[in-house]
């Protein structure tokens, strides 16, 4: 059956009008752009000397969430520690003050004892959960985390000397050799090798511009004025007055 020409030409029309009519060319297809692949972050475990502890002693994964559930409750017993005393130490304040204020020194004198307790006690705490800290190292990961804080105490001591690195293996050797073995425990002792340490890096390894540039100037030592300069500045001293005195009349 044949489609009259009429109907054919209004057909054509009616598809135009409500977007049936034939399809627009957009032109040659273009490639399109690879999505950008996004890659996870994962947000570190351990944060500041931890941090450094985890890179230095090779911490696994384990070790790592280990250390950072301690610092988390560490932080939280603080944190506790602080709210509870809060209002003891506002009122130990109050009264170191009003014990100043009437010049009663017994009173200071207890009353700042009982402050110093108080800010002591976080220091107990740091210290109890450091314990607990290190027992998550294995012995090798110790040792090489202790000669880690011995090196930074050497390039503190010897920052201006600018050491090369030839000479920190030589350091690394002797502190090996003269302050591995000593107990951490007997600070007294560990004082004593960290300091012979420092007095052998000195003699033996460092150059003498470096030594020049190491020693600490000598302090100026300020003369006492003899009892003739005393009584010359007294006399000085009196006759100001007089003159004042003498300018106000």
């Amino acid at each position: 059956m044949r489609i009259p020409a009429l109907l054919l030409t209004v057909l054509m029309a009616t598809g135009s009008v409500f977007g049936l009519g034939t399809p627009k060319d957009d032109g040659p297809l273009k490639d399109k752009k690879p999505k950008k692949t996004t890659t996870t972050y994962k947000k570190p475990l351990l944060r500041g000397m931890h941090a450094r502890m985890a890179k230095e002693c090779k911490l696994d994964r384990d070790q790592q969430r280990e250390i950072a559930r301690l610092s988390r409750l560490r932080n939280e017993a603080l944190k506790e520690y602080k709210k509870s005393i809060s209002q003891e130490h506002r009122d130990l304040r109050a009264q170191l003050v009003q014990a100043r204020k009437k010049g009663d020194k017994k009173a200071v004198k207890e009353t700042y004892g009982k402050l110093l307790a108080l800010r002591k006690r976080p220091k107990e705490i740091r210290k109890q959960w450091r314990v607990k800290i290190m027992a998550v190292l294995t012995p090798e990961q110790l040792a090489e985390w202790r000669k880690y804080q011995a090196m930074l105490g050497v390039k503190r001591r010897f920052k201006t000397a600018a050491l090369k690195k030839d000479q920190f293996a030589l350091i690394e050797a002797a502190y090996t050799e003269q302050v591995a073995s000593v107990d951490p425990a007997d600070k007294k002792a560990r004082t004593q090798a960290m300091k012979k340490l420092f007095e052998y890096i000195s003699k033996e390894i460092l150059t003498e511009a470096q030594r020049t540039a190491t020693t600490k100037p000598k302090r100026k030592t300020t003369t006492q004025p003899s009892d003739s300069e005393k009584t010359k500045k007294s006399e000085r001293s009196k006759d100001k007055k007089a003159v004042k005195g003498a300018r106000e009349k």
